[in-house]
């Protein structure tokens, strides 16, 4: 574990908890471990391995809770408020992922660009330069000036 890493004590989660069943009141829900680990800024797993007891209270059935039936109904200003915080949500997570992609996306292409020259290199492969000024068109078909050291003509390339 590194050292310097802030976990919260029993207490803070316990508030936390309490909390979380406060505002579960108004909603009709219940709180989730994932839920509470989200609230204290923790890992769902560091939660779950650190604090199996209250994980363990969490997941039981509790008698104390009111029943579905007794709960007050909840107008449609409740439920679109509701949504409105739980898509809200969802667009973080999926942002999180699509930074998360992008950074992987970004990593891969550059060990990709290593691993080819690195192949190219011990393959002996040399590039042909891709300037303007070493293309010339003629009827339709692109042709290629190659270095003198190499051939020192005009060679044919289906670089269309």
């Amino acid at each position: 574990m590194p050292t310097g890493t802030h976990l919260p004590t029993e207490h803070d989660v316990r508030v936390a908890v309490t909390e979380m069943h406060q505002a579960a009141d108004t909603t009709g829900g219940r709180p989730t471990p994932a839920g509470v680990a989200r609230h204290l800024g923790l890992a769902n797993t560091t939660f779950r391995r650190r604090f199996p007891h209250i994980v363990a209270e969490l997941a039981a059935p509790t008698s104390d809770r009111q029943p579905s039936s007794s709960r007050p109904a909840r107008t449609s200003y409740d439920q679109l408020n509701d949504d409105n915080a739980r898509l809200r949500e969802h667009k973080r997570e999926l942002a999180e992922h699509l930074e998360f992609a992008v950074a992987q996306l970004q990593r891969l292409t550059l060990d990709n660009h290593q691993l080819r020259e690195q192949l190219e290199t011990e393959r002996q492969i040399t590039r042909l330069p891709r300037s303007s000024a070493n293309l010339r068109h003629t009827k339709g078909r692109l042709i290629h000036r190659l270095p003198k050291s190499s051939l020192g003509c005009w060679v044919s390339a289906a670089l269309r």
